[in-house]
């Protein structure tokens, strides 16, 4: 038998899935805005450190 409120849950993941903006702080080189990047409508990757974006360029 499955859990009701887990079928909730996902059905709201799919819901979501493509209409969130997310924010990846510190995302050096993307690594985790790459991996959600075809989840949702936007991923914006910010990086203050120069050193952590180096590799990328």
């Amino acid at each position: 038998m499955s859990n009701p409120r887990s079928n909730r849950r996902s059905d709201h993941a799919e819901d979501k899935k493509h209409h969130e903006k997310i924010i990846d702080a510190y995302s050096g080189i993307g690594t985790i805005s790459m991996f959600i990047a075809d989840q949702v409508k936007e991923v914006i990757g910010v990086e203050i450190n120069n050193n952590g974006v180096k590799g990328r360029l």
